[in-house]
């Protein structure tokens, strides 16, 4: 396993990151193209009107920011805007700031986080969050049904690409059975995972 394990932290890993590179050079140029057309008029509460920045914070101003805020995820679904939160936060900064990464990225390319890596019992604590959250999304994906109708294969594939590189290094993290295999299985979901964030 020892030359495809050098094959994976080396060319894969590079494909992963070109390929990410691209994504989102792709996206930020569609972004900017769309936005660049003509804007549809938006649904706004009719209390609401811009106002600028000069008005006062007055009791009426502060009525029609809640009720802006109303028509926003936050207010239909607050426990859904609150989960999503805290799952893309700590999809990112969890990685980054894991030792074992830190390690690796300094073996790489002599760039390292320390010290402001977490501790190994701080990013278990985080990996568990992530992984509730990816529990989370799958129930309501399951069981909700409006949520259920418009869901495919393709909402579960995205799943288990999040969670791939969580759940084999919360293994990794914890047991030592079967390392070899786990540890090539973890480095590979995790550049999928890199290639795959510019399109999902």
């Amino acid at each position: 396993l020892g030359d495809f394990y050098n094959f994976v932290r080396g060319p894969l890993l590079l494909a992963a990151i070109i390929l990410f590179i691209a994504g989102t050079v792709f996206q930020i140029l569609r972004f900017i193209k769309l936005s660049k057309m003509e804007k549809k008029n938006l649904i706004r509460p009719s209390a609401f009107k811009k106002t600028g920045w000069k008005n006062k914070i007055t009791s009426q101003y502060i009525k029609r920011r809640i009720a802006m805020l109303k028509i926003t995820v936050f207010g239909t679904n607050t426990l859904m805007a609150a989960v999503c939160l805290v799952f893309h936060l700590f999809l990112f900064v969890v990685p980054v700031f894991l030792i074992a990464h830190s390690v690796t990225l300094d073996e790489l390319i002599g760039i390292n986080f320390f010290p402001f890596v977490f501790s190994d019992l701080t990013s278990n604590f985080f990996t568990i969050i992530v992984i509730l959250c990816l529990i989370f999304f799958l129930l309501r994906r399951l069981f909700i049904k409006r949520v259920r109708s418009i869901t495919s294969i393709n909402d579960f594939f995205t799943l288990a690409i999040v969670g791939a590189p969580f759940l084999t290094g919360f293994y990794l993290s914890h047991f030592s059975t079967g390392y070899n295999i786990i540890i090539i299985l973890h480095i590979i979901s995790g550049e999928l995972f890199i290639a795959a964030i510019p399109f999902t």
